[in-house]
């Protein structure tokens, strides 16, 4: 999958102003492709735009053995980031809803 197939998915969301911007994006991408990051820790899941461009820029610099934490406290973001992550970007993910 490419960063660009996988930015339109979130946007073309009902609910696509909790997601990042396309710069934003392109950037944290870059980020996590160019440096030797591991272990994330993304608060404000939203609908999952940033957990899985995390994920894919992992998954592109070939990199397996990583950990992307994700905590959202609005219960639709939520469910709709559980929804629109593909799968096999979600394999090394864990989901934190907050409890209020």
């Amino acid at each position: 999958m490419e960063l660009t197939t996988l930015y339109k998915l979130f946007a073309s969301s009902s609910e696509a102003q909790w997601i990042v911007r396309w710069d934003n994006a392109q950037e944290l991408y870059n980020f996590v492709r160019e440096n030797p990051v591991k272990k994330v820790l993304d608060l404000g899941t939203g609908i999952g735009c940033s957990p899985a461009i995390i994920a894919l820029a992992f998954q592109d610099k070939g990199e397996t053995n990583y950990e992307i934490h994700t905590v959202e406290q609005t219960q639709k973001c939520y469910d709709l980031a559980q929804k629109l992550i593909p799968e096999e970007l979600k394999k090394n993910m864990r989901f934190y809803p907050r409890r209020l």
